[in-house]
């Protein structure tokens, strides 16, 4: 079973600031900040329970690389814990807001990820990639808990790290968007 959240655009100025992130959705679902959804069929459920990321600025910085921070939010209730979850997230390229220019995913990166929480049982093995993780053909590793002793686990944890784009120069000045999809497989 997997539940996505998408953040509606990653906001990114390249030159000085940024406009603020839009609003957060589930796959189908109407634009909110906080998803919940119930996995039928099984005890308990886990799902995305907040996502926030960017918006990604730079201010007075002349290699214009601009980089943010994302947050995401996991609730579990009363979820068999022989079954592990993992975040995912895929980005979509960049566009310019008035130039028309495209920075391609592949120029931002995901870095410094951690993943912590309180669980009211058993014991979680949280494990992140380390280092620096570009966008690309395959998602980025955002975190999972491998929880396996087999018990009913209850618990909020948080995914978080650093967004950074690298734009190529030659980049028009504009104000660039993208969609950031995470996804949590349980």
């Amino acid at each position: 079973m997997r539940r996505r959240m998408t953040i509606a655009a990653i906001a990114a100025t390249i030159m000085i600031g940024a406009l603020p992130m839009g609003a957060a959705h589930a796959d189908g679902g109407p634009s909110s900040t906080t998803v919940s959804a119930v996995v039928t069929g099984a005890i308990g459920f886990r799902n995305i329970s907040t996502l926030t990321a960017g918006p990604l600025t730079a201010v007075g910085n002349t290699s214009n690389t601009v980089s943010g921070t994302y947050s995401v939010g996991v609730t579990e209730v009363t979820r068999q814990s022989s079954n592990p979850w993992s975040l995912t997230a895929d980005s979509t390229n960049f566009s310019g807001a008035s130039s028309g220019g495209t920075i391609n995913k592949t120029n931002m990166a995901a870095s410094a990820r951690t993943i912590s929480g309180a669980a009211t049982n058993g014991t979680n093995s949280y494990s992140v990639t380390s280092g620096s993780t570009a966008f690309g053909a395959t998602p980025v590793d955002f975190g999972q808990d491998a929880q396996t002793d087999n018990i009913l686990h209850s618990g909020t944890y948080t995914a978080g790290g650093t967004l950074t784009l690298s734009p190529p120069a030659g980049t028009p000045v504009d104000t660039y968007t993208a969609t950031l999809t995470v996804t949590l497989f349980n």
